[in-house]
């Protein structure tokens, strides 16, 4: 079999996010093209990818929910198709820049009450989790700390600056020998459409980190099941087993535009935008295109 790139790749590629993200509306459409502006609209400076809660200002409540499903998008630096960073005290009493009447956590404690923060199909918080941020904000959001840190100690990086790396140190050696470990990285629907091997609707490949070369073997789910959940436009849910070496696909036929998340060890990943393109890989390449940022990962 051939590897080939699909000749036209539709719609946009990011998956920019774990465990959450922001309002569905302001993130990319299907169709759109490009990144649209993310629905907190705060801007500020802070860490990237995580809260250290003793110097945030902000109750430990509100850190946990943050953490658990905001500031993966919402970081210093803002996850591929996201503006508007959620890191810092000064992040959420600014005032929003789509409605000067209310602050980036007033519109924050709308949008989580309302469903639409994080979008689907990330695991929306409980309402356990919302209540003390939606207290904090109804009581005029004063400056407080947190006694115990959160991912003490330096920041979280950002997980797109990684060097071009085999992290498994495996590599697939066998050429173009049917297997379903072949070739991981490599568009498999482009090259299955060519006439050789079974036709996939959805397939491509989970790595570790995000900028992982052709054929090096991705994320191993023997030790921590990589799960891949795809929801079609109908709400149709197909859950997909990535397999030692990262591969997942799917046969059966789906109505586009997707949704998809990858799970793992309790977090996920989320796209932030619809898909019409079921051939991940070709957008998800070593350093990514049509949008998306590199490879898909693992959360």
């Amino acid at each position: 079999m051939k590897h080939a790139l699909a000749a036209a790749i539709a719609g946009l590629c990011a998956w920019g996010c774990y465990l959450g993200s922001s309002s569905s509306t302001d993130h990319p459409q299907p169709g759109s093209g490009g990144a649209t502006s993310a629905a907190l609209d705060g801007g500020g400076v802070g860490r990237s990818g995580s809260l250290d809660a003793s110097a945030s200002g902000l109750p430990c409540g509100v850190v946990a929910l943050l953490e658990r499903h905001c500031v993966s998008c919402h970081s210093a630096t803002p996850a591929p198709g996201v503006t508007g960073s959620l890191v810092t005290y000064d992040d959420l009493v600014a005032t929003a820049q789509s409605d000067p009447t209310r602050t980036v956590g007033a519109r924050a404690r709308a949008r989580l009450r309302d469903g639409s923060m994080p979008p689907p199909p990330a695991t929306p918080p409980t309402s356990g989790e919302v209540a003390p941020f939606a207290s904090w904000v109804a009581a005029g959001m004063p400056r407080q700390g947190c006694a115990t840190a959160i991912d003490a100690g330096q920041p979280a990086s950002n997980p797109y600056d990684t060097p071009i790396q085999c992290s498994s140190g495996s590599m697939w050696t066998q050429g173009d020998r049917e297997s379903p470990d072949m070739h991981p990285g490599g568009a498999c629907i482009g090259c299955h459409s060519t006439g050789e091997g079974p036709r996939f609707s959805i397939a491509g490949t989970v790595f570790p980190t995000a900028h992982e070369p052709y054929d090096c073997d991705g994320s191993n789910g023997t030790t921590e099941p990589v799960v891949v959940t795809i929801t079609d436009s109908a709400g149709n849910v197909v859950t997909l087993d990535a397999n030692g070496v990262g591969n997942f696909y799917y046969r059966g036929t789906l109505s586009p535009p997707y949704h998809a998340k990858v799970t793992a060890s309790g977090r996920e990943r989320v796209m932030s935008a619809a898909q019409t393109s079921g051939d991940c890989n070709s957008c998800h390449t070593v350093t990514g295109t049509s949008g998306a940022p590199g490879r898909i990962m693992a959360p």
